[in-house]
């Protein structure tokens, strides 16, 4: 009797499932059908948000890897229509449910239990959000900018700062774009001096390529924290400082460019030099991969970027670095950027100084003693 009833209870269930997965099966189908028409009625619309609210939830309560991957492709491969006729009828309804269900599935999210749930289903809404690239989903993303899980922070930032947000930014109203890039840049600036150096990265990208003078004063926000983490001897992931040099470069190549700019590159940059030099004769601090990604930011930005203000190619860090001649490497230095008797040959070419009519980059102090472990 006890087996007829679990049959009985795994038929149902069995049932159901396969009713759920018609149902979804369905609006997949009737949406792609939706997606070919030339003109689209209230019921097509009602599927259009349907499909994409299905689809969230399923994405809101899996938790396997694979399925989550298929169903943020169903959304992404269907957030357009393949009819030129309806195509901003199409791509208005599906963002704008998107959207709807999309703030619907954070809230439920919020509130999932254990907290190892909760963080892969916000992460998979904002990987979705990411993936969508619109700018009618970074409202949703600013809030998620305050989280206390590193990754969905950078996630909340990739979203906001994603490319595609940043064309359509340029793309709309001149004064809608300057609002919304304010906001963002804002929000922005209250997380650089606590955040990874992924997204550090994600962020100086985003600013290199906002022409406002807000992305101006993050850029410097930036550099500020980089070259204090450097004096403070508690820089990490060096690699990141050839994009935001390269972003600081780019500033000092436009009109927009002025002594902070330079000054800022040219500190950063010496910073980077004497910390590489105090490794070759402090004892090898650094292990082989910081010594690489270091060597990386000193020979690249040599080769892109002091090179093509000087408009000659700059190769005698680069040899300096693979023989580790830090006599050779401290010389060029002080040709460069100037020591206590000269100014550089950079900042003479820009014609900016180090402060105060200061004349050469700020020196590090000693390399504090490594604390023993108890």
């Amino acid at each position: 009797m006890k087996a007829k009833r679990y049959f009985c209870a795994s038929a149902m269930l069995f049932g159901l499932l396969m009713v759920v997965s018609a149902l979804q099966a369905v609006d997949a189908v009737a949406i792609d059908k939706i997606r070919a028409k030339g003109v689209l009625d209230d019921d097509d619309l009602r599927t259009i948000d349907r499909f994409v609210g299905q689809s969230i939830q399923e994405l809101v309560k899996s938790t396997d890897f694979t399925s989550v991957s298929r169903i943020r492709a169903g959304i992404v491969s269907r957030a357009g229509s393949t009819s030129e006729s309806s195509a901003s009828q199409y791509a208005q309804q599906f963002i704008e449910s998107v959207h709807k269900h999309l703030a619907a599935g954070l809230e439920e999210a919020a509130n999932i239990a254990p907290e190892e749930l909760r963080f892969r289903a916000t992460l998979n809404l904002l990987i979705l959000a990411d993936e969508l690239g619109n700018v009618r989903l970074v409202d949703l993303a600013l809030g998620q900018l305050d989280s206390k899980n590193e990754t969905v922070r950078y996630w909340a930032v990739r979203c906001v700062t994603n490319p595609q947000v940043l064309k359509q930014l340029k793309e709309a109203n001149p004064s809608d774009h300057s609002k919304l890039a304010a906001q963002i840049i804002e929000r922005l600036k209250g997380s650089v001096d606590t955040a990874s150096p992924e997204t550090i990265t994600v962020v100086t990208e985003f600013a290199d390529k906002t022409e406002t003078p807000q992305a101006d004063a993050l850029l410097l926000q930036i550099a500020d924290m980089r070259i204090k983490k450097y004096a403070g001897w508690a820089v990490t992931d060096e690699f990141v400082d050839v994009t935001v040099l390269g972003a600081l470069s780019d500033r000092m190549s436009t009109d927009r460019g002025n002594d902070q700019f330079g000054r800022k590159f040219a500190q950063l940059y010496s910073y980077a030099i004497q910390r590489y030099i105090a490794n070759i004769k402090g004892g090898n601090f650094l292990s082989p991969a910081e010594k690489d990604q270091l060597a990386t930011v000193l020979v690249e930005t040599e080769k892109s970027f002091i090179g093509k203000f000087l408009s000659i190619q700059q190769t005698t860090i680069k040899r300096a670095v693979e023989t580790d001649d830090y006599v050779a490497l401290w010389q060029e230095h002080n040709r460069l950027l100037g020591d206590e008797s000269k100014t550089g040959e950079f900042p003479e070419k820009l014609k900016f100084d180090y402060g105060d009519k200061r004349i050469y980059p700020l020196m590090l102090s000693e390399r504090p003693e490594p604390q023993k472990s108890e």
